[in-house]
């Protein structure tokens, strides 16, 4: 997939599709697994150099979810800081329910029980990307 000043491969299994927002630069089916509900989706997400804190945006996606044993979801939520060649990524994953969205000129996906997010912010010298399914 190539994005402007961002370029990775996908594994084959997982399809490339067009988003389904203006606010999406990229976008990927993940195939769903053995007693999953739904296929996952990858959305790719680039808003330049001013794209707000690192913090703010990993504490809206936690905002996004609920925990079903009443944890604070940056208390269950598992984050690592790593490397890709010389990039730094920050990455979260959570579990819970998943609440309808709350992004403006997204539609609804409703809530959703037993759901996992992961997501990830890549920083680039042209500003932060953001990656969540």
């Amino acid at each position: 997939m190539d994005l402007t000043d961002l370029s990775f491969d996908i594994p084959m299994a997982w399809k490339s599709e067009v988003p389904a927002s203006s606010m999406r630069r990229g976008q990927v089916r993940v195939p769903k697994a053995e007693g999953d509900a739904e296929d996952g989706e990858i959305g790719v997400f680039y808003f330049g150099p001013s794209a707000g804190g690192v913090e703010a945006n990993i504490q809206r996606w936690y905002g996004q979810m609920e925990r079903p044993d009443g944890k604070v979801v940056s208390e269950a939520a598992k984050r690592e800081s790593f490397k890709v060649k010389d990039l730094e990524v920050i990455a979260i994953e959570v579990t819970g329910t998943l609440k309808a969205s709350m992004m403006p000129g997204m539609p609804s996906a409703g809530e959703k029980k037993g759901w996992m997010m992961v997501a990830a912010i890549v920083q680039l010298p042209s500003g932060p990307w953001f990656f969540k399914g």
